[in-house]
């Protein structure tokens, strides 16, 4: 996910560059954010003295005063930035020659003993601590002095004094024979530039910094400032230096201020901030290394240092830097942000599906090369109109948040693909919901993944259920059914909980809605909500409603997704992940299906067959005369299931002991026919006792309770009151009326309904039939052997 930030560089550039001299740019990068703030104020120029005497080379004394600038903005600290302590100052005629020199400790006025002269150029050098600095024959040359450099023994020596190394000079001064004061001041300005790092952690980011250090810091200067680059560093390793590693013990924020000699490595036609990296820096231009972990994955972030954001690598004598650097979360598309995701978690190194739990504020991988669970898939429901192998795969180029709940990279927050897998990053909230797509060169998507954020173990939270076909009706059921357990989840997926005692609270226990065989989810309704969904967001943050989502793009009619063939239908849908197709009354088409044309009804029901498939359920008996509930079989899970790794959707007979008949709804005011509750309590019971109260169908629910082992007593199960999505028009619809959950299977032979779990206010029908357009919740099963 990327966040694009604009911003400007305002910079007025003088020479020789003041220490006043503060840079000023904002970096917004993918994996760091990086501001350097400054303000710029001129200083004192230099003027040419006029002449005041044309005889040369006789006797002279001139007097003359130094000053070192004043800083401005700058915290009190241990070293003065400002103060000359020890002085040196040489005078040289226009020929190159030394004609004067004084070494003085106690005064920024200095009279210094001479020769007349026109031309001249008088050096000061201030704080280096040597008396003897400048004795001998060879500095009589201005080119020697001109030569010559300091260099240091360890990277923080010029903070460790208690003045900077300054330096400064006055040219075409003209010497007059005898005394004289020099009307102009000499001004100093420092050797050095000063360098603050103020590194801190995004808000929310779980980042934590463990160490951080400088490289490429030069370890010598020349005296005089040269105006062209600086050429006294050589590819010798003794002439650089490096701070080595600064401990920074899980930090959430460190500043560290300290002097380095000017590193002027240049500018380089850059100007994306991602691309100032160490591919496309100068040789032993400065940078910063700083390490960090999110969760248990290491970073580093590389920040090269420079006047600017982009093309500007010059660090330069008597500036003042300061850098606020901030670190974000990390994006593949940046460069300058190394991840080691040596210990991040395979959320399919047991085996692929289309769903994978999370928690928050972690970083996880799963497989991006493989569709779903990766099952051997026959062409009748392949989406390329061809068989495919086990794990046959595809070839991802870029993974993209389809969309998310709770907020702008609430449950999403970083998000790449490295390697054939998709690397992401959680965020802050604890419970929610996320599809993550996976797209080829062309941007056209291959396959996407729902992402469950939950804060409870669900897969160990599990019910014991046991099926209970005593009372089936041969005439309307398969009989011969007998007894078993299966493993089931307590709570419907992408659901945060599992029990409702309020609107709130029976709103984070419906999940999400699937159309009959697809594999994406959808957005619920809400309680309270009336036909609005949750909310959900799509990459850039914003907020996709339903009067959004029943848009043009994200919904359609069976009739207007391309159909000619099953798999030309399948593949439009795992192209489009969020959008519902719909059935419109008055259509022609008899299927009431989003796969158009799926009806046994029709001389050739070649399309509802594949459909029959599409979540591994099938049919004993197809187009038997005397077509029977729950003749169906399972075949195993297939590359649509919606559920994670080890879980699959449930068989049809899962729900028969919900009720003690299968009279359908309504049939018959028998007690035992079905389930009543009372309306003050709406967490209510299948009750063997039949205990019925009285109603106001008006009344909204919450949902219903099952007994899920024994009649009247063990362990209970809750079935929030969901409602649905219409695949009539796409509403959401029903919201605290009814409970329901989807099957894996087709309901009978001669119909184009799918079987599913329905329980509404007046009654329970565990094998309840419904258009397979409809977009109802699910709970998985565990897959048996």
């Amino acid at each position: 996910m990327i966040r694009l930030f604009e911003y400007r560089v305002y910079r007025r550039q003088e020479e020789p560059v003041p220490f006043c001299w503060k840079v000023l740019f904002v970096l917004f990068m993918l994996g760091t954010l990086l501001a350097m703030t400054a303000v710029c104020s001129s200083c004192q120029p230099e003027e040419d003295m006029e002449a005041i005497g044309a005889e040369e080379d006789l006797p002279a004394t001139i007097r003359l005063e130094v000053q070192g600038e004043e800083l401005v903005n700058i915290a009190t600290r241990d070293i003065n930035e400002s103060v000359v302590s020890n002085l040196h100052i040489l005078v040289y005629n226009s020929s190159g020659e030394l004609i004067g020199q004084k070494y003085q400790t106690d005064s920024s006025t200095v009279t210094v003993n001479t020769r007349s002269a026109t031309g001249c150029t008088i050096y000061a050098i201030a704080n280096t601590g040597k008396a003897d600095l400048f004795k001998g024959y060879a500095i009589h040359k201005e080119s020697y002095l001109k030569s010559m450099v300091y260099s240091l023994t360890n990277w923080d020596d010029l903070g460790k004094g208690t003045n900077l190394l300054m330096t400064g000079s006055m040219k075409s001064v003209n010497i007059k024979a005898g005394a004289q004061t020099l009307a102009t001041s000499l001004a100093l300005t420092r050797m050095v530039a000063r360098v603050e790092l103020k590194i801190k952690v995004k808000e929310s980011s779980g980042i934590t910094i463990t160490d951080y250090s400088v490289k490429n810091i030069p370890s010598r200067s020349y005296y005089i400032a040269r105006a062209s680059e600086d050429a006294v560093q050589t590819a010798t390793a003794a002439h650089w230096k490096e701070s080595g590693v600064i401990a920074a013990s899980g930090a959430t924020s460190v500043s560290k201020t300290f002097y380095m000699f000017e590193n002027r490595r240049g500018t380089k036609s850059i100007s994306a901030q991602k691309d100032k990296t160490t591919a496309n820096a100068p040789a032993k231009a400065t940078y910063v290394v700083i390490h960090g972990l999110v969760g248990a994955v290491t970073v580093t972030w590389t920040v090269y240092l420079g006047e600017n954001n982009t093309s500007d690598f010059n660090i330069k004598r008597n500036g003042n830097y300061t850098y606020n650097i901030t670190l974000n979360d990390i994006a593949a598309t940046d460069t300058r942000v190394v991840v080691d995701f040596a210990g991040t978690e395979d959320l399919s190194s047991a085996g692929t599906a289309n769903c994978y739990l999370a928690k928050a504020n972690s970083w996880y991988k799963f497989k991006a090369t493989v569709r779903g669970n990766g099952a051997a898939t026959a062409a009748e429901i392949s989406p390329t109109g061809s068989a495919l192998a086990m794990n046959a795969s595809i070839s991802p180029n870029i993974a993209e948040l389809v969309w998310e709940t709770s907020g702008h990279e609430k449950i999403i927050r970083v998000l790449m693909l490295k390697g054939g897998y998709v690397y992401f990053r959680t965020g802050e909230v604890k419970e929610g919901n996320a599809v993550i797509a996976v797209k080829n060169t062309s941007g056209t998507i291959l396959w996407s993944w729902h992402i469950w954020v939950t804060n409870t173990n669900v897969l160990e939270s599990a019910q014991t259920y046991r099926t209970n076909p005593r009372w089936m009706d041969p005439t309307l059921l398969k009989n011969g059914l007998v007894p078993r357990t299966l493993t089931m989840m307590d709570r419907n997926l992408g659901a945060a909980g599992n029990e409702a005692s309020d609107a709130n609270t029976a709103s984070r226990a419906f999940g999400l809605y699937y159309q009959f065989g697809r594999k994406d989810p959808f957005p619920s309704g809400k309680m309270g909500g009336g036909v609005e969904c949750i909310e959900i967001y799509d990459k850039a943050g914003n907020l996709l409603p339903m009067a959004t989502l029943k848009g043009s793009t994200f919904q359609k009619t069976a009739a207007q997704v391309p159909h000619t063939s099953v798999a030309e239908n399948i593949a439009y849908t795992i192209m489009n992940p969020l959008t519902f197709i719909i059935y419109p009354a008055g259509d022609t088409d008899v299927s009431v299906n989003w796969l158009y044309g799926a009806s046994p009804l029709i001389s050739s029901p070649t399309i509802w067959r594949s459909s029959n498939k599409l979540w591994g359920g099938d049919l004993n008996n197809y187009m038997s005369e005397y077509p029977l509930g729950l003749d169906s079989k399972f075949t195993g899970k297939t590359i649509y299931d919606p559920c994670p790794y080890g879980w699959c959707l449930p068989p049809q007979d899962t729900w028969t002991n919900f009720t003690t008949t299968e009279n359908p709804l309504g049939a018959s005011t028998a007690e035992d026919d079905y389930v009543s509750y009372a309306t003050t309590n709406p967490l209510y019971y299948n009750s063997p006792s039949g205990e019925k109260r009285n109603y106001d169908s008006s009344t909204v629910i919450f949902g219903r309770h099952f007994y899920i082992s024994e009649i009247g007593k063990g362990e209970i199960a809750f079935y929030p009151a969901t409602g649905c999505r219409s695949g009539k028009k796409g509403d959401i619809e029903s919201v605290g009326d009814f409970s329901c959950a989807w099957s894996s299977a087709p309901y009978s032979a001669f119909s184009t309904f799918g079987g599913y779990l329905y329980s509404s206010k007046s009654g329970v029908s565990p094998n309840g039939t419904s258009w397979r357009v409809h977009g109802f919740p699910v709970r998985c099963v565990k897959e048996t052997p």
